[in-house]
């Protein structure tokens, strides 16, 4: 709902819609742990690119204050 209300009032008439995405690996390990398998980690450090864990999308809409 709140997405719906900051799409229809944009700060400017015509401005562009900027949407914001991150893929992070958390990283876990267990037998109780759904969803995770191995997986390419951009964020690692070193060598090793692959973590084992679970991984969350997230998006944002990138919203332009106006300035007072």
């Amino acid at each position: 709902m709140l997405a719906r209300l900051i799409v229809a009032t944009p700060a400017e008439p015509c401005a562009p819609l900027v949407v914001a995405i991150d893929d992070s690996v958390t990283r876990r390990s267990g037998k109780k742990v759904h969803g995770a398998f191995w997986q390419y980690d951009g964020s690692a450090t070193g060598s090793k690119k692959t973590s084992y864990g679970t991984c969350y999308v997230v998006a944002g809409i990138v919203v332009a204050l106006p300035s007072f």
